[in-house]
C-alpha cells in the first residue's frame, strides 16, 4: 500500500514538473514561423466565423472556431514577460469586440490588450506551437483527421487481434458522436478525443504487461486531460477507458469489476483534480495574483443553474444535451441491440452475465451525474458537451455485447 501510494505521488509530481517544463519550452520556441502560419490561418477563421454549423439547424454539428481562435492567439502572442510568467500567465491579445476571431484578426492593433488566461494549463500549446512551426491551421486540420483515422483503424485491428471482434461495431457506432468533419476540423474538440484514442491503444497493446498498473494509466489519463483540455467533454476520457478496462478483464467476478471501476475512477479523478489545482497554485505563486480565487469563482459559476437573467433546471440540462446528440445514431443502435437480444435468446445466455456486467450501467449514468454537477457549463455549451453521452452509448452497447461471448470461468 505504501509503495503504491509512493508510486502515485511520484508519478503525479513528475507530471506537474514535466508539464511545466514542456510548457516553458513551448514558449521558448522561435516565433517567426508560428506568426507566419497563424497569419495564413486568420482568413479561414474569418470566413467561417466563430461558430460555423456543418448542418444548418442542427446545433450538435457546430464547431467552436471561437476557442480555436483563442488557441491560435495564445500560440502566436510573444509577450515581453519573463519565460516562466509567459508559461503560467498564458497571455492572449484582445480588443473590445466580444468575438475571439476578431481578436485574432486585430491582435497586432494598438488597442489590443494583453489578458491572462491562467486558470487552465493550456498544455495543448506544446504540440500546437510545434505544429505551427511547420504548418498552418488548414494543414493542421488535415493532420488531425488523418491521426483520428489512423488511431481508430489501429484500435479496431488490435481489438480483432485480442479476440474482441464483437466489441468493434459498438465502438464504431459510438464514434458517430465524433464526426470527423466536425471534431477533426477543431483544435478544441481534439484535446480529449486524440488522447483517449491513444490511451485505449496503450491499454489494448500492453494489457498483459500493464494490467496490474491500470490505476496508474487512469491517473495519467486524468492528468493529461486536465493538462490539454479546455473543459470540452473530459468524462469521455475516464468513461471510455473504464469500458475498455472491463472488457479486458471480463471474466472477473462482479465484485472485482465494481472494485476496479471505483478504484480506476478515483485514480482518474485524483489526477484530473490534482492537475487543475497544481496549475492554480503554481500560477498564483509565479504571477503573484490570486489565480486560485479566480478559478474557484469560475467553478462556482459553472456549477450554477443560471447565466445572467436566464435560469434552468437540472432536467433542462439533460434534455438539451440529449436533444443535441446525433439522432441518426439511434438507427444502428436499435438494430444492433435487437440483433444482440435475438442472439442472446438463441444461445440461452447465462443470466449471471446481467449481474456481473452491471457495472456498465453505472458507467452509462456518469454523464448525467456530470451534467447535474456542471449544470451551467453543460447547458450553455451543449453543442459540444452532448458528446459526454458517448460514454452512455458505449457502456450500454458493451453491456449488451458482453452477453454474446463465451463466458470463461470467473476469477476474483
Amino acid at each position: 500500500m505504501k509503495k503504491t501510494l509512493f508510486t502515485y505521488i511520484t508519478a503525479f509530481l513528475c507530471s506537474v514538473i514535466g508539464g511545466s517544463f514542456l510548457l516553458a519550452a513551448a514558449y521558448a520556441l522561435p516565433q517567426r514561423s508560428i506568426d507566419k502560419h497563424v497569419e495564413e490561418s486568420v482568413a479561414v477563421l474569418a470566413e467561417e466565423g466563430n461558430y460555423p454549423v456543418e448542418t444548418p439547424g442542427i446545433l450538435g454539428t457546430m464547431r467552436d472556431n471561437y476557442t480555436d481562435a483563442i488557441m491560435l492567439n495564445m500560440a502566436s502572442y510573444d509577450s515581453k514577460y519573463p519565460l516562466l510568467q509567459k508559461a503560467f500567465g498564458n497571455y492572449k491579445k484582445r480588443n473590445s469586440d466580444k468575438y475571439a476571431v476578431t481578436w485574432l484578426e486585430h491582435r497586432n492593433d494598438k488597442d489590443a490588450k494583453s489578458v491572462s488566461y491562467a486558470r487552465y494549463w493550456h498544455g495543448y500549446l506544446v504540440p500546437l506551437k510545434l505544429l505551427l512551426e511547420v504548418f498552418n491551421y488548414q494543414q493542421i486540420r488535415s493532420l488531425i483527421i488523418f491521426t483520428d483515422l489512423l488511431l481508430i483503424v489501429w484500435i479496431c485491428l488490435l481489438m480483432q487481434k485480442k479476440g474482441r471482434n464483437r466489441y468493434i461495431f459498438p465502438f464504431l457506432i459510438t464514434l458517430m458522436f465524433f464526426p470527423l468533419n466536425i471534431v477533426g476540423k477543431s483544435l478544441q474538440f481534439s484535446t480529449v478525443f486524440i488522447p483517449v484514442l491513444l490511451e485505449i491503444l496503450v491499454m489494448l497493446k500492453y494489457e498483459k504487461n500493464f494490467h496490474a498498473q491500470y490505476g496508474l494509466l487512469f491517473l495519467f489519463s486524468g492528468i493529461v486531460t486536465a493538462y490539454l483540455d479546455l473543459l470540452t467533454y473530459p468524462l469521455v476520457s475516464v468513461g471510455f477507458l473504464l469500458c475498455f478496462a472491463i472488457i479486458s478483464d471480463e471474466n472477473s467476478r462482479c465484485f472485482g469489476k465494481w472494485k476496479n471501476m471505483v478504484g480506476y475512477t478515483l485514480s482518474w479523478g485524483i489526477g484530473y483534480g490534482g492537475m487543475w489545482a497544481s496549475k492554480w497554485l503554481i500560477s498564483s505563486l509565479i504571477l503573484r495574483e490570486n489565480v486560485l480565487k479566480n478559478a474557484v469563482d469560475t467553478a462556482a459559476f459553472r456549477v450554477s443553474t443560471s447565466n445572467g437573467n436566464d435560469t434552468w433546471t437540472h432536467m433542462d440540462v439533460w434534455k438539451v444535451n440529449i436533444s443535441n446528440s446525433p439522432k441518426i445514431i439511434l438507427v444502428p443502435v436499435l438494430i444492433f441491440v435487437v440483433y444482440l437480444l435475438i442472439r442472446c435468446v438463441q444461445k440461452k445466455t447465462d443470466k449471471i452475465n446481467f449481474i456481473s456486467n452491471s457495472v456498465f450501467i453505472i458507467i452509462a449514468c456518469m454523464p448525467f451525474v456530470w451534467y447535474f454537477i456542471m449544470s451551467n457549463h453543460s447547458y450553455i455549451h451543449s453543442f459540444f458537451t452532448h458528446r459526454e453521452l458517448a460514454v452512455s452509448c458505449l457502456a450500454i452497447l458493451f453491456y449488451f455485447t458482453s452477453f454474446c461471448g463465451k463466458r470463461a470461468p470467473e476469477r476474483s
